[in-house]
């Protein structure tokens, strides 16, 4: 029996936490709303049976090591390192598949839910774990599993740029690639995510990604020689490419940063750009996503982080309206151009509030859109959901 709904019933508890972080800004409910959220999720992922393209080859090699020795394991397997050394831990506490997908899963989700409460403003916490669900970084966390610790460690590695911090960025990333060797991806980000966005800096990165685009089968030729030796270019998986639709949501969180890069943060400004330039390359390479996943991921803390932008607007409108009221009072009604100010004051923030209600409610029904199209397409084979009971 399938329980499709059950993704839904979560959306819906994530899109009440939107609300009840933006009403009672703490941190204290950011802590107790991403705790739930993430309980929630790391239940839903834990008891599935079958989810995920990858779920049996996965419970598969947990048997496997559970009854070899690591070491033997380690050479015999593609897997890396550290996963592997996550899933002999794993076995000493229990040989069942299901306890693994569980460990897997509380790891995933409580790295997620932490970068958000130390990246995110605690009044827009909700959104971020709700865009976690809805931009379908949930639902990829229950099949590409190496990947999402190796993605969900790398996260803690963006403070380290904006604090020029490159031996603490280093470590996190090669940590991160001992769960996934693609985390290495992120190596010359350290030095190109702190370089402002200019109309400049976007002419070369087009440039590059032009080139890019023409030279990529060359480019993944020699990435599977030296890195990925086990995966073959020449196979379908590699030649496969993606609909222009799954370039449409990079394309519209960039161009928002863009916009406003005066008051965005550059690094998650680059990160978006980044995720694009990838996203359109999947358009000839649907394997490429794999690295998109790295930048992409960043839209849970820089959508709220824009959403915040509109809020400010909308609270400097506010406190400049109140001030002009209180002068015009303490004036006894004030005179006819206090008034006036006053008025046109009222108008910017009622256009202010008004503007940020529908930016939010935009972000939050494209994502939710978003959602409904990963039910259709089958995003990572987690559709339709099937627990274990």
């Amino acid at each position: 029996m399938s329980f499709t709904a059950v993704y839904y019933i979560i959306t819906l508890i994530l899109a009440a936490g939107v609300f009840l972080c933006y009403f009672k800004p703490s941190k204290r409910t950011a802590a107790v709303f991403l705790t739930v959220s993430a309980l929630c999720m790391i239940v839903v992922s834990s008891v599935r049976y079958g989810i995920g393209f990858d779920y049996a080859t996965y419970a598969e090699q947990y048997t496997k090591i559970s009854e070899t020795p690591f070491l033997t394991f380690v050479s015999e397997s593609r897997f890396e390192i550290g996963f592997c050394l996550f899933m002999k831990l794993c076995s000493f506490i229990s040989t069942s598949p299901v306890f693994f997908f569980c460990a897997a899963s509380l790891v995933i989700t409580a790295l997620v839910a932490v970068f958000i409460y130390t990246q995110c403003d605690a009044r827009f916490a909700g959104l971020a774990m709700y865009l976690y669900m809805t931009l379908g970084f949930f639902y990829g966390s229950m099949n590409l599993i190496r990947q999402y610790i190796a993605l969900a460690v790398s996260l803690f590695a963006i403070k380290f740029i904006s604090q020029r911090k490159p031996v603490k960025f280093f470590a996190v990333v090669i940590i991160a690639s001992l769960f996934h060797i693609s985390a290495l991806i992120l190596i010359p980000v350290y030095f190109l995510a702190n370089i402002k966005l200019s109309k400049k800096m976007l002419i070369i990165y087009s440039v590059a990604g032009l080139l890019a685009y023409i030279f990529s089968e060359p480019i993944l030729k020699f990435v599977t020689e030296f890195v990925y030796s086990y995966y073959d270019v020449d196979s379908g998986v590699f030649l496969q490419s993606t609909g222009n639709i799954y370039v449409i949501i990079p394309a519209i969180v960039f161009a928002a940063a863009f916009l406003l890069r005066k008051r965005t943060d550059t690094i998650l400004l680059n990160y978006s750009l980044y995720s694009l330039i990838l996203h359109i390359l999947m358009t000839k390479h649907f394997i490429l996503e794999r690295f998109a996943e790295y930048f992409s991921i960043s839209y849970i803390v820089l959508l709220p982080a824009i959403a915040k932008i509109f809020f400010e607007n909308m609270a400097y409108a506010k406190e400049n309206a109140v001030q002009l009221k209180k002068t015009a009072r303490l004036q006894k009604g004030g005179n006819q151009k206090q008034v006036k100010n006053y008025a046109e004051s009222a108008a910017k923030y009622k256009d202010a509030k008004n503007f940020f209600i529908l930016s939010l409610t935009v972000i939050m029904a494209v994502a939710f859109l978003y959602q409904i199209l990963a039910e259709i397409l089958n995003f990572h084979g987690v559709f339709p959901y099937v627990p274990f009971f």
